[in-house]
């Protein structure tokens, strides 16, 4: 019998053999591919700059080594704000300014602990929630560590939990954060 044609000495020829040319387009355009993907992959996941050096860490918002406030009786307590007040109503957006991207900048106050006069603690240690919260503002791209760039002021007061709150002590100590709306 007479072999045929399609058979040769390595098997059957079913999936032709590419040219020189093709393979080295094919290989080139797979090389391009796999590189966009490796430098696309690079920019997404790479750690973006943000404008604070990160300064707030778990181990700044321990109560242990923060400055103590002494808060005397006859503090201030900041005047009862418009209870209609909404955003468009009494939030100033001027006050943000302009930046560069267009932003609002968040203010975290430094940690602090308030005492009334007679050594007592005006706020609870800072819960789970508002520590992650805090935590959230810092490592976003909108905090800021100056507080002249800043629109947005948030207490390192724990207010979340208002049963444990003692609201007199907590609206003095408030009172006393600079820039601080002092409308409560």
């Amino acid at each position: 019998m007479c072999a045929s044609a399609k058979y040769n000495t390595r098997g059957p020829a079913l999936i032709p053999r590419m040219k020189t040319k093709h393979r080295v387009y094919y290989i080139t355009l797979f090389s391009i591919v796999l590189l966009g993907l490796i430098a696309t992959g690079m920019f997404q996941f790479w750690p973006h700059s943000i404008e604070s050096s990160s300064d707030w860490t778990v181990e700044k918002r321990s109560v242990h080594d923060v400055p103590v406030v002494k808060l005397p009786a006859d503090s201030p307590i900041p005047e009862r704000g418009d209870l209609s007040c909404r955003m468009h109503t009494c939030f100033d957006v001027y006050r943000c300014g302009f930046n560069p991207k267009n932003k609002i900048k968040v203010y975290i106050y430094s940690l602090k602990k308030y005492v009334d006069e007679y050594g007592a603690s005006v706020s609870n240690t800072i819960s789970r929630e508002y520590n992650e919260l805090l935590t959230a503002i810092s490592d976003s791209e909108f905090y800021t560590d100056d507080v002249n760039r800043a629109c947005l002021f948030v207490p390192s007061i724990d207010v979340l939990n208002q049963n444990t709150l003692r609201i007199k002590e907590t609206a003095q100590a408030l009172a006393q954060l600079s820039r601080y709306v002092q409308k409560l």
